[in-house]
């Protein structure tokens, strides 16, 4: 009977490599792979960024004609000189009604009989001219002054004034006007009395 016997130990046999030439490029597509997909996902991202940085300009863009369509707009609606002066004059129309309104309350005219019909003729002759400020009545004595938006309108408020009745026989015997051609005048009216000082 034959036996056969190995004498060789499975420490003497050669060791297999780990690394193949398969392996290697197999490992190098997986991580040429891995690369491709990592770049296709951040220039997706990056469209997505740079299409959000479009759309704010534009919305940037649009804000900004925005504003200076509206602020053209505003400075189109600046108010006009002559209407500024309008309203400049009649605030002092207004100071000087209010003014008036103190004196009379506390001016002993108010108990005379007829004060109420020189009140109602003062409103009668109003017009956009002139504006009263100042009156003083004294029997047949009266002093008017005011301004006027110019110096002829004046004599024609006076004239209109006169013709009331309650201010009949009351004669103006002086009458001053001070001022800028083109501008309000100041203007005193009057007979027999002063105005005061500083007035």
């Amino acid at each position: 009977m034959k036996r056969r016997v190995n004498l060789y130990a499975a420490s003497l046999l050669p060791e297999r490599a780990r690394l193949t030439l398969s392996r290697l490029l197999i490992a190098s597509a997986s991580l040429l792979v891995l690369l491709v997909l990592t770049g296709a996902v951040l220039q997706y991202h990056a469209s997505e960024l740079n299409a959000q940085l479009s759309a704010a300009r534009a919305e940037q863009n649009a804000q900004s004609a925005e504003l200076s369509r509206v602020t053209a707009q505003l400075q189109a609606r600046q108010p006009r000189a002559e209407l500024v002066a309008e309203v400049e004059m009649a605030r002092k129309r207004l100071d000087s009604f209010s003014r008036l309104a103190q004196v009379l309350d506390r001016d002993a005219l108010l108990t005379q009989p007829g004060f109420s019909n020189l009140m109602a003729d003062l409103a009668t002759s109003a017009d956009n001219q002139v504006w009263l400020q100042r009156f003083q009545l004294a029997q047949n004595q009266v002093l008017l002054s005011g301004q006027a938006r110019r110096a002829a309108a004046v004599p024609a408020w006076l004239d209109k004034l006169g013709q009331q009745p309650s201010l009949q026989g009351r004669a103006v015997s002086q009458l001053s006007i001070q001022g800028e051609a083109g501008k309000p005048v100041h203007f005193t009216a009057g007979h027999g009395l002063a105005e005061p000082e500083g007035q």
